[in-house]
This record gives C-alpha cells, structure tokens and sequence, in this order.
C-alpha cells in the first residue's frame, strides 16, 4: 500500500469560482502548506489564476506540489459540451503546468447551491446517462492524449451519480480503462452505500479518495427532513476525520488487502465559513490523524 496524503480548497470552504465569503486563493494555498500536506487539488474551475507561471511561483515558495483540479458540470447537456471542453481544457493546460497527475470531473447538482432552487430533474433517464458518459468519454480521451492527465469521476450529494445503485449505472456505461471513480467516503454514506464494502467490490474501479467523515446523527435529521445538501453541511454533516462515525480502521484494512495505490485527499466541507480561523486548525488536526492513523 502507498497513499499520498493531500487536501484541498472545499476544507477552506472554496465551492465557486468567485464568492465573497470565500478567502483569496494565495491565503487558501499559504495555509494549505502550513497544514503539513504537501499535495492540494487546485478547487473548482475558476478560483485559482489561469497564470500557470504565477502558479508555480507560490507553489514553489510554498514547497506544494498539485495533484488535480475540479471540473463540475451538467455533463449531459450536450448544448454545453463545447464551453465544459473548454473549461477541461483551460484547467488541464494549468494542470499539465503543474505536472500534476488527475483531473476531477463531478455532475453539476440539480439543486443550485447558492439559490437553493432546483435547476435540472433529479432523475437522469437512460439517454440522459449516455450523453453524460459519451461526454465524459470523449473528455477523457483527450486529456489522456494531449495532457497525459488521468482523469476521475467524482460521485457527489444531489448529482445524477450519487447512489450505488447510480455508480453501477455509470460504470456499466462507460470504459473505466479511461475513466475510474473518485470514491468520497462522506458523499458514498449521503448517497445511502457503503464506502468500505464498496471498496472492496470496485477497487479496481476506483482510482481516487476523497476522505471525508459524517455524522450519522446530522445524516438522519437531514434524510427524514429532506433538508438541502448545502444547509446539511451547516448542521454539521461532516466532522474532522476521527470524530465521525466512518470507520476508517477498516476502511484501512481495505486498502492494505487491495494493495491501494494512489491518493487520499482530505476533504471537509465547510462553505460558508463562520470563522476562518478554523479551516487551518482542522488541516493540521487531519493532517497528523492521516499520518498516525497509516493513510499518510
């Protein structure tokens, strides 16, 4: 087993490109190295500069090193798929500046999560998921090609892709040699699955972590009261690694039976912040919890 530990914007509660109750991109990147992780994702599309040498810069100050960056749109529309090629395409020349290894790819949510209202049927039909995946296939082809970037694709609360049962759907649609998962533990137990059996059953289908720990407690008030996404993360959906009720000791187990290799990116959602004191704090708390619990 060999996991490369990092972390990224959404624990500084970077969800958008622009917000203004969102810190500046070079605080987010200067508390990112003083957490103790050395690898970040880049966070959505958007957020950080399209200056690849700017980039570089503070990132060599700050001894970071990129493993990803977010590309999260409705897929499916095909009306899009050449903004959401550019999009790809502007973020993976950023990337490939960087010489970092992953794009991440997430269904927009069909709740929009500034406004709250819903902007897309919750349910994808079948020729809705063939134009996500031939999308996504399309997309996959060419960061492979031009980029040499390996893509994943992230299932997330309120998308298309969010439950197990919408995973399998997904992978049965499309080539995991060109596209494997981004298994997140806390958006799996949103979506009602298992992310330690469902570890062991798809590993080979999964090439990404995201690690995130829930409370069961907050996840029940939120399903029995069919309260949003965004205002469950307000109620304390997630807490810091350790404090929830994941159980990352077999979760571990898992990985060393399967000989995981690749990275596990600790994540903890948090927009809007209250206090932007406590993103950092919380960084570093995860940052040894990962070393001294073996997934650093």
């Amino acid at each position: 087993m060999n996991i490369i530990a990092g972390t990224a914007p959404c624990s500084w509660g970077i969800e958008f490109p622009k917000d203004d109750q969102q810190i500046p991109w070079d605080r987010c990147i200067r508390e990112i190295a003083q957490s103790g992780f050395r690898w970040m994702e880049l966070g959505p599309h958007g957020y950080i500069p399209s200056q690849s040498q700017r980039l570089n810069t503070i990132l060599s100050e700050n001894e970071l090193q990129v493993v990803s960056g977010v590309i999260m749109r409705h897929f499916e529309n095909s009306d899009d798929w050449k903004s959401i090629e550019n999009d790809t395409f502007q973020m993976a020349e950023l990337l490939a500046a960087a010489e970092a290894p992953h794009l991440v790819f997430i269904d927009d949510t069909y709740i929009d999560r500034q406004t709250g209202k819903y902007v897309a049927d919750p349910q994808l039909d079948v020729s809705g998921l063939h134009r996500m995946t031939e999308c996504l296939h399309e997309l996959s082809i060419k960061l492979k090609r031009n980029f040499s970037i390996s893509p994943v694709f992230h299932p997330h609360a309120e998308t298309h892709i969010c439950s197990e049962e919408e995973i399998m759907a997904f992978l049965d649609s499309m080539d995991s040699d060109l596209l494997k998962l981004a298994l997140d533990t806390g958006h799996h137990i949103y979506g009602g699955g298992d992310p330690i059996t469902f570890m062991e059953s798809q590993h080979e289908n999964i090439g990404y972590l995201h690690f995130k720990d829930v409370s069961l407690e907050v996840l029940h008030q939120v399903k029995k009261n069919s309260i949003p996404f965004m205002q469950s993360i307000e109620m304390g959906l997630f807490t810091e690694l350790g404090q929830g009720d994941i159980d990352f000791h077999s979760f571990h187990r898992v990985l060393t039976d399967i000989e995981y290799s690749g990275f596990a990116i600790y994540e903890f959602d948090s927009y809007p912040v209250k206090d932007f004191r406590l993103p950092l704090k919380r960084a570093q708390k995860a940052y040894k919890w990962m070393k001294r619990n073996g997934f650093a």
